[in-house]
């Protein structure tokens, strides 16, 4: 009897020692880090939008090589910003931030993955105030902005490079105090992934959105028909943004205006000089 008890106590202590070892060597789902915009912890959100602060992007990770984007505020345009790019071995990554044209090196940036909502890191900067520092990131999410007002018409979509994320709409009170279209992918969780920016007219709102191939790079493209919602003879104004191969997407240089019931082929086209927007 006592010899069971004894083979049965080791069996347990086998099978809780190996359930330990496989726990251990869980791979960790860097998907969960991906595209998100972090931010520093105790970062206050848009109504402090001139706080002086760091934010980045993660592009990708795989093969123990990570990439991304960084700059001072997350409102600011990630593929207007600079650069970094590491090496990454379980939960930590160690990466080199570059400036100006993407060559010259700036400081470096220290990464631990805690958990899907938080990322330390330390950064060491050659120049600005910031030089050593520790920070604890964030996701940005939709709490964050300030006096935005959501709106009814949203999209569930799968868009590759993202997956399914969920395009919402909304107004926001712009830097002069007067209201502008605000137009977001987030997740599940209302983190901000992706913001599409552009010259939107004072009070236009979104009116339809689509996800769709547009240039037959084979990548998902998305279309913004903005109107005025308080006109009712308004106009309808249409923006494609078109996506790059890093998963970012760049206006397109046509913007299409039509009239309510006019066939879109033909319509008279204001050109644009393509800007790369967040």
């Amino acid at each position: 009897m006592v010899n069971r008890i004894v083979c049965l106590v080791a069996c347990l202590l086998i099978v809780s020692a190996s359930s330990c070892a496989v726990k251990e060597e869980l791979p960790i789902n860097y998907e969960e880090y991906i595209k998100k915009t972090w931010v520093v912890e105790d970062w206050q959100g848009d109504a402090y939008r001139y706080q002086a602060s760091f934010s980045f992007m993660i592009t990708k990770m795989e093969d123990g090589f990570i990439e991304g984007r960084h700059c001072v505020n997350p409102y600011a345009s990630f593929t207007s910003q600079w650069k970094f790019a590491g090496t990454v071995k379980k939960n930590k990554a160690m990466c080199t931030l570059y400036g100006g044209e993407g060559e010259e090196e700036i400081g470096t940036m220290e990464i631990t993955f805690l958990n899907h909502s938080r990322i330390t890191g330390v950064l060491n900067l050659t120049t600005r105030e910031i030089s050593h520092k520790n920070y604890t990131f964030r996701p940005y999410t939709l709490n964050d902005i300030a006096y935005l007002r959501l709106n009814p018409l949203c999209l569930q979509a799968e868009i590759d490079t993202w997956g399914e994320v969920d395009i919402v709409t909304g107004v926001i009170q712009g830097a002069d105090n007067k209201p502008y279209p605000a137009i977001y992918i987030i997740d599940e969780s209302d983190a901000i992934l992706y913001s599409f920016e552009a010259g939107y007219q004072i009070a236009s709102e979104a009116y339809e959105i689509e996800v769709g191939d547009y240039d037959g790079d084979g990548l998902d493209d998305v279309k913004i028909v903005t109107y005025f919602p308080y006109d009712s003879e308004s106009i309808f104004i249409e923006r494609i943004f078109y996506q790059t191969e890093e998963g970012f997407f760049i206006r397109g240089g046509n913007l299409e205006i039509y009239a309510k019931g006019m066939e879109r082929e033909g319509v008279h086209r204001i050109v644009f000089f393509p800007i790369k927007t967040i």
